[in-house]
């Protein structure tokens, strides 16, 4: 344990090194997120005004919902090395990463990690919403805070599971970088309420890609004083143990495919 400890401070001490080297970098990323945040903020004010939603969402709980959706995406940047992971095995470069006694997807994880980058971004995304929740007054039920940010953070766990292994399949099938990015920009309809769907795309955002787990049930539970019902409970519980042992096997079976070929 003390291993995987050590190398998590020295990700945190690189990353504070690169944010010290590259300033300006640090404040490209800083735009690109307030951006981000400012574009999905204009196009809900945009389809409002065009689009009937009041019976499903109001203009200021679709803000709340936006800026959920950029904390989720905070915590997603956590995984984000494993965009380039399947390079990494193509190119042979997983080979530096297999010779440490710490688990090698763990160690390539977090050397390849900006921690000061998720960070900005969770700051930012957790300051937006409460400037949303205070300049429009909103009902936020607090006691349902912790539990809500938990509940986006097995989501986005989860779904970076799936698509974790997902790119493992690099190590049977080669380069799959154009079906893995068509799979990537799958997430962005995390951007948009579940139930604004009809109900074949719902359970498939729910079941087979867990997409509404990242934000649309955390913001049902915030704001709109939704009962945490037990269904909700066991989804992202068996969603979670799914991407795990998904997740756990192809590693394995994928490794030893690698070290055999090597």
């Amino acid at each position: 344990m003390k291993r995987y400890l050590d190398v998590a401070l020295l990700s945190l001490q690189i990353s504070i090194k690169k944010t010290r080297a590259y300033r300006l970098e640090m404040f490209m990323m800083l735009l690109h997120f307030l951006f981000a945040l400012s574009f999905i903020t204009f196009l809900w004010t945009a389809l409002s005004d065009i689009v009937e939603l009041h019976d499903l969402w109001n203009r200021e709980e679709l803000y709340v919902y936006s800026s959920l959706v950029i904390f989720a995406d905070g915590v997603g940047e956590l995984f984000f090395p494993l965009y380039s992971l399947p390079r990494a095995i193509v190119k042979g470069d997983l080979n530096m990463y297999l010779i440490r006694p710490i688990n090698a997807l763990y160690l390539y994880i977090l050397v390849n990690l900006n921690i000061i980058a998720v960070v900005e971004q969770l700051i930012i995304s957790s300051l937006s919403f409460l400037f949303i929740v205070r300049f429009y007054n909103l009902s936020v039920h607090l006691d349902h805070i912790p539990l809500a940010f938990i509940m986006i953070v097995i989501g986005a766990i989860s779904y970076h599971l799936y698509y974790a292994a997902f790119s493992l399949l690099t190590f049977w099938m080669g380069d799959i970088s154009i079906a893995r990015d068509a799979m990537y920009g799958i997430s962005d309809l995390k951007k948009y309420p579940v139930d604004l769907f009809n109900v074949w795309v719902r359970r498939t955002l729910t079941y087979v890609i867990p997409l509404s787990l990242l934000v649309y049930y955390p913001t049902c539970i915030l704001i709109r004083n939704d009962h945490l019902h037990w269904s909700v409970v066991v989804t992202y519980a068996l969603v979670l143990l799914f991407g795990c042992i998904v997740v756990a096997f192809v590693w394995i079976a994928g490794l030893k495919r690698y070290e055999a070929n090597s």
